[in-house]
């Protein structure tokens, strides 16, 4: 899941205390080595980076990265690392091909081609690529959502070795030169509805922790972050989430914190017995809990909305205990998670751009429910440095605001790519990654013209927003020679943009008939199964949709 692809408001003593693998505070605090940040809470209290930028303004780079993947980018010292799989085409005969597959909730489609799992290491002050792994080559036993990936796992660094988890497909832990120190094969899992997987590792005094929450037997494994090997595995009554643990010391003892659609629960990290358990979240929970005290705060957003403050001394079960802290039931978020910034709470509603920003020890609402303008749709979590919030569209618009009581937005900025992954912050720098590029933001770049960077295995050109696309590897499928056709031709004359995107589909999907709404779904299965590192995936959806509203016939006046 978008994932999608999620530790606690460390104190110094906290991150001190684990420095036996895991750096001294200072170099977490300067960097950015998992994916919400130093303390887990998407914060940097070091960071300051830009507040404006376009794609003319404060870019210092940007970097096409090939295949795709929703995983963050982390950074080290002068390093960025990030992970994406590559559709290499190659199919396996023995497989169904997706066209002939049962339907599937959302048309998902399981591959039968092989992809390539990378590891890619990138500068920091160039975006160019310093070097890269091929973990391994494989082909993936389930699908996945259309927004989501095979590289939604984001890595995580201790300053000497970097873990990389690509799900089924298996664990990885380089040094930061790319040397290969272990692997793991964790055997497959099964998520419901093949929508993909996508829950980080988490990483605490040695010990790395893996949630796997599916459809058939969940489970919770802690490895020697050194070796690999296995140390504690507990079985969870869970179905599908995606949530990444919280890891917190309290009163000499450490708790891995998991939200679950059942039960949200706390192991003890170094003997995975249960520490305490609370009910009370709604289900698929995606958004990862965040530690204000003595209290840690979980929320859901799927098929209703949770968000409770529970008790880190707590023990046994306190479902609907007076030891529930506080509770609401109004405004959480799905796929995003949660920031906590000085004291304050920030996440928006859903998916949508509706924000929220609690008082974390009472609850009480500040802001609620805020409509954000042209931000109207979003994967990513949002990230808070200098007294700022930067809230991140899947359009590429994010805005700036002030970490206030008050609503006071500061900026409001365009990328020309879509993003789904979280922001990564690290000295004066602002690392964005689309679908398409990575950008590397910083008010040091000012005007100047960004270094682009195309690395080998995406050789494709930039595009124009509306522009046709510049002819690539043929695509192979039954419509090879229609999807290419279409992809070539204008975008729809009626078409808004950005954040009139989903209501203009919403209102023509309403008027197809149910020939016209398969024959969409046919050609976008196919469009993804074959062209699976398309630029612009809303636009490619559009033209589609165009030509299925025009029953294929060319339209004049579009331009």
């Amino acid at each position: 899941m978008l994932p999608l692809k999620r530790h606690h408001q460390l104190g110094i003593a906290t991150l001190l205390s684990s420095c036996s693998l895991t750096p001294c505070y200072a170099d977490v605090a300067s960097n950015w080595h998992q994916w919400r940040g130093p303390e887990h809470n998407g914060v940097s209290r070091t960071a300051n980076p830009p507040i404006e930028w376009s794609e003319s303004k404060n870019v210092q780079w940007k970097t096409a990265i090939p295949g795709a993947g929703n995983s963050t980018p982390i950074v080290w010292g002068g390093k960025v690392f990030v992970l994406t799989a590559i559709n290499t085409g190659i199919v396996d005969p023995g497989l169904p091909k997706p066209e002939d597959q049962p339907q599937r909730v959302f048309g998902i489609k399981r591959p039968n081609t092989t992809h390539s799992f990378f590891v890619l290491c990138l500068d920091r002050e160039t975006g160019r690529e310093i070097w890269r792994r091929r973990a391994t080559d494989n082909i993936p036993h389930q699908g996945h959502h259309k927004d989501a990936s095979f590289a939604s796992s984001s890595p995580i660094t201790d300053g000497e070795r970097l873990y990389c988890w690509f799900g089924s497909t298996g664990l990885f832990c380089y040094d930061l030169d790319g040397k290969l120190l272990w692997q793991r094969d964790l055997g497959h899992v099964h998520v419901g509805a093949d929508l993909g997987e996508g829950t980080s590792p988490a990483l605490h005094d040695g010990k790395l922790v893996i949630v796997r929450d599916h459809a058939r037997q969940s489970y919770i494994e802690m490895l020697d972050a050194r070796t690999g090997d296995t140390l504690w595995k507990k079985d969870r009554d869970e179905d599908n989430t995606w949530a990444t643990p919280a890891i917190v010391k309290h009163n000499g003892r450490t708790q891995v914190i998991t939200p679950g659609s059942k039960k949200i629960r706390s192991y003890d990290l170094n003997s995975g017995n249960l520490i305490w358990e609370c009910g009370g979240l709604t289900g698929n929970p995606i958004p990862c809990p965040v530690v204000k005290g003595d209290h840690v705060i979980c929320m859901t957003g799927y098929k209703g909305h949770s968000v409770m403050s529970l008790p880190l001394s707590a023990e046994g079960d306190i479902t609907d205990s007076d030891q529930i802290k506080w509770s609401r039931n109004r405004g959480t978020p799905y796929i995003p998670s949660p920031l906590l910034y000085d004291g304050l709470v920030w996440f928006n509603q859903s998916n949508q751009g509706l924000l929220t920003c609690l008082d974390a020890e009472t609850g009480e609402p500040l802001i609620d429910r805020q409509r954000l303008g042209r931000v109207r749709n979003m994967y990513s979590s949002p990230v808070g440095a200098q007294g700022r919030v930067y809230v991140t569209a899947r359009d590429g618009t994010t805005l700036a605001l002030k970490n206030d009581k008050t609503f006071h937005v500061l900026a409001t900025n365009r990328l020309d790519d879509s993003i789904n992954s979280s922001p990564a912050m690290a000295g004066d720098q602002l690392f964005l990654r689309g679908d398409r590029f990575l950008y590397c933001l910083s008010a040091k770049a000012g005007s100047k013209k960004p270094t682009l960077n195309i690395l080998k295995g995406d050789e494709r050109s930039v595009i124009q927003k509306g522009g046709a696309r510049p002819a690539t590897k043929p695509m192979k499928g039954p419509n090879a020679k229609l999807l290419a056709t279409i992809d070539a031709g204008p975008m729809p004359k009626d078409y808004p943009g950005g954040k009139g995107h989903q209501p203009w589909v919403d209102s023509w999907m309403k008027k197809f008939s149910e020939e016209q709404r398969h024959q969409l779904g046919t050609l976008w299965a196919e469009k993804m199964r074959t062209d699976p590192a398309m630029p612009n995936k809303g636009m490619s959806f559009v033209k589609i949709l165009k030509y299925v509203r025009e029953n294929g016939k060319k339209q004049s006046g579009d331009k």
